[in-house]
């Protein structure tokens, strides 16, 4: 009996490390992917877009939206100070789905000096940080990663601090009306 009891504690001792492991193993998969976004990103196929449009979680209000005109594009990322980004917008490989990457800041005010910021320089421009999925309905999917600080090596303005997001009351992904 003494030997199948101390049989058992070894066993179990062994299971719980593999436990721990597989444990600290899914940690690490999921802050690896907190601080950057997706690393295949630079490696996907596009080709120009041919998009045109303009789409907002509720069209009346036009201080949030996010507008292509075919490779560029124009998107409201933070309401404290009135941040607006410059886009580069290319056609995915996968049907009716374009690839959105940061391009520049197009304009910032510096009315809370404790909120976010952009440092133009810091921000990558080749990461994705959002894709745009026109559903059969008019609608689109817009599904933000957001933008990867290259000296912090985080991603920055996810969640509530994306203003569509906020807007949609912190719900994801953003389903996007076409606005005419």
């Amino acid at each position: 009996m003494h030997v199948n009891s101390i049989t058992f504690v070894l066993l179990f001792i062994i299971l719980l490390s593999f436990e721990g492991n597989a444990q600290s193993n899914s940690r690490n998969k999921i802050s690896h992917h907190q601080t950057a976004p997706n690393t295949t990103s630079e490696k996907e196929k596009t080709a120009p877009s041919d998009l045109k449009g303009t789409w907002a979680v509720i069209c009346k209000n036009e201080l949030t939206e996010l507008d292509i005109n075919k490779n560029e594009g124009y998107l409201s990322l933070y309401d404290f100070n009135a941040i607006y980004i410059n886009l580069k917008v290319e056609k995915s490989s996968n049907k009716d789905e374009y690839v959105l990457k940061y391009a520049s800041l197009a304009s910032q005010q510096d009315y809370y000096k404790e909120n976010l910021k952009i440092v133009d320089e810091e921000i990558s421009k080749d990461k994705i940080i959002g894709r745009l999925i026109l559903q059969k309905n008019g609608k689109a999917e817009l599904q933000w990663i957001g933008l990867y600080n290259i000296k912090k090596q985080k991603l920055e303005f996810v969640g509530n601090d994306f203003l569509l997001i906020k807007e949609n009351g912190g719900k994801t992904p953003l389903i996007l009306e076409l606005c005419h």
